[in-house]
């Protein structure tokens, strides 16, 4: 995603903010139907920001390595300009001087930064600047490379002979914007010239034996144009070489989609780096031909049909696997004649390709991080010059350009799918949390009507009881239904308590101490009648299975406080180091002073040692007070549901 995509992206995403602004802003009351779409809205306007910023942070990241390999390019370039052995000038098409290295800056005896600006027609001797003021015209008008003898006259030093080369600058639009200038000096070969013009003078003059000395500074002066020619060559090599590297790298730099940017390298490495080229990948561990370019456009269709009617695996003329496995390049330069084949088929593959004009070839791999990524074949044809070891160091180097490239496309395609895919889980995740959500309500609904119905029929049952205890029934029996009566109105209590919590949509993992004990406190006091029955509680959270436990628990104490004390009862709940403590003191004797809770055991103390141990996994004390009375205390962890094992 480039910028402007990202634009158009916020640009939308800021006119349906402005759409639901104005409709929320309408007259007409909010509905909910309007909030939900709403919130839908922007939850889908942030998801496309998040994807386009993931996007472009990865853009930003690619583009910031190209950066540091531009800038490496272009600090090579910048080198091989000063460093270049010959003086190099850049002019506009007046010839006003822009850059010079420092062959320049010693030829003409300026520092770099007085000579910037300055017209070279100022270093022309006076009587010669109106004809070099119209050879400079013509050559802003012409497009091939201009030599020329001029003199120059540096800065406070003597006159000197110079040889320039002067080729045109074009821009992108392909405008004449400059000039490029190679200045040599040639005074000493003029020297020589001159010496042997006077040597030839004086020979025609007196025929003497001065002919051999003659010979040997002619044979040195073309041994200096030939050394000067060579030079020349290598430096307009080495040119074309840094041309093609920057014009690799930028084609690199265009697009991270692995097939536009490998169909344009292979473009471009035809013709300037061989006939026709072909670049295959790793896919599934096999090579995949991805990109093909050939200098003849009628040709190119027949060179693909021929090269995949003959797969890398079927042979080894081409040994594409081989470079792929060793890592090594391959060259070919002179291909072989057919007859020293011996495979039937690839004589009549070599015959194929030597007819379509193969004539030399060399195999690159690509890898990146040591591991292969494909591999690059250039071919060159009859017409064309045959690969030589020189050209190694080139070709490496543009192969490893592609494989960089080539990773660095394969990683971006990767992190594309993983967001697509990790989008794609998100809103599967949203999908199945609606679900739930729905199955929550649900459920929470079923317990609402569970815990409701569950304390009608407690009541129900309390009811009946009630009625059972009116009629004439002994009095142990009596007294066992007012207790089986107790425990039933505090668990209808607690379900009353539960069906509340359901119904205001709360959790109902917990259940507020506080509460609880202030409805079990009513019934309590119906049950005490006149006795004084007082409470103290500290709020916290229990689960429900601690909260039944404790509802029974307090019943069951209270009730032993009322039958043996004088009336007067005390609660006290309280939390201590994440542990509920209950306390129930009455006004009574207390206990006596061999009591034991075993020997003294009966139903009421059995049911509170029951309680205590197996249902809140604690213990219970019994002691008597200083100031008179008993105490009976509870203790037992918060917020655990797990009861150790009752005894078999």
């Amino acid at each position: 995603m480039n910028l402007e995509t990202f634009a158009r992206e916020v640009e939308n995403a800021l006119q349906r903010v402005d759409t639901l602004q104005e409709r929320m802003q309408s007259k007409t009351p909010v509905k909910k139907e309007l909030l939900s779409e709403a919130v839908t809205e922007l939850q889908t306007v942030i998801e496309e920001l998040r994807v386009a910023d993931e996007e472009l942070r990865t853009q930003n990241d690619q583009l910031a390595a190209a950066r540091e390999l531009l800038e490496a390019e272009r600090q090579r370039y910048i080198d091989l300009f000063e460093f270049a052995p010959d003086a190099y000038l850049v002019t506009d098409l007046y010839g006003t001087i822009q850059e010079v290295n420092r062959a320049a800056t010693a030829l003409l005896n300026l520092p770099s930064g007085m000579l910037t600006g300055k017209p070279l027609v100022t270093f022309i001797p006076a009587s010669e600047r109106s004809a070099f003021r119209s050879h400079l015209r013509q050559l802003s008008q012409q497009d091939s490379v201009a030599e020329w003898e001029i003199r120059l006259h540096p800065r406070q030093g003597q006159a000197l002979h110079t040889s320039a080369r002067v080729g045109v600058i074009r821009d992108w639009k392909g405008e004449r914007v400059g000039l490029r200038w190679i200045l040599r000096d040639i005074s000493a070969y003029m020297a020589t010239v001159e010496s042997l013009l006077a040597m030839h003078t004086e020979a025609q003059e007196e025929p003497t034996g001065r002919e051999a000395e003659l010979q040997t500074a002619l044979g040195q002066a073309r041994y200096a144009l030939t050394e000067e020619h060579r030079a020349r060559l290598q430096a307009e090599a080495a040119q074309h070489d840094l041309r093609l590297l920057v014009n690799v790298s930028s084609t690199l730099l265009k697009s991270l989609d692995s097939k536009t940017l490998l169909k344009e390298l292979t473009d471009l490495c035809v013709p300037y780096l061989a006939d026709w080229c072909t670049l295959d990948s790793m896919d599934a561990g096999h090579l995949v031909r991805i990109a093909s370019a050939h200098r003849d456009p009628a040709q190119a269709q027949i060179v693909a049909d021929l090269l995949d009617s003959y797969p890398p695996e079927s042979h080894t003329l081409m040994p594409l696997l081989r470079v792929l496995k060793t890592g090594e390049t391959e060259w070919l330069p002179v291909v072989p004649e057919a007859s020293d084949l011996s495979d039937p088929s690839e004589r009549v593959y070599l015959t194929a390709l030597k007819a379509l004009g193969f004539a030399s070839c060399v195999v690159l791999p690509l890898r990146a991080d040591d591991e292969p990524l494909g591999v690059l074949t250039l071919v060159r044809g009859v017409n064309s010059p045959l690969y030589l070891e020189r050209e190694r160091v080139l070709l490496e180097t543009i192969a490893g350009y592609v494989a960089c490239a080539l990773q660095n496309a394969n990683r971006y395609q990767q992190a594309q799918q993983e967001i697509r895919n990790h989008c794609l889980a998100e809103e599967e995740m949203l999908y199945h949390r609606e679900r739930l959500t729905v199955k929550n309500i649900h459920l929470q609904r079923m317990m609402v009507e569970t815990h409701h119905r569950v304390k009608n029929n407690l009541q129900i049952l309390a009811s009946l009881i009630e009625v059972q205890i009116t009629n004439d029934v002994p009095a142990p029996l009596r007294i066992a239904y007012q207790r089986l009566l107790l425990h039933i109105r505090a668990l209808a209590t607690l379900h009353e308590l539960l069906t509340v919590s359901s119904q205001k949509e709360q959790s109902v993992q917990t259940i507020p101490t506080e509460e609880m004990f202030n409805v079990l406190m009513e019934t309590l006091s119906q049950m005490a009648g006149a006795s004084n029955l007082t409470y103290t509680v500290q709020d916290t959270q229990v689960t429900p299975q601690q909260g039944t436990a404790l509802a029974i628990l307090v019943g069951e104490l209270v009730s032993n406080a009322l039958k043996h004390g004088n009336g007067t009862v005390a609660i006290n709940f309280r939390v201590e180091k994440k542990q509920g403590i209950l306390e129930v003191t009455d006004d009574g004797p207390g206990f006596p002073d061999d009591f034991t809770p075993a020997q003294a055991s009966h139903t009421g103390l059995e049911l509170i040692e029951s309680l205590t141990r197996f249902d809140l996994g604690g213990a219970v004390s019994y002691e008597n007070q200083p100031q008179g009375g008993a105490v009976v205390r509870a203790v037992f962890p918060l917020g655990q549901t797990k009861s150790p094992p009752s005894p078999r």
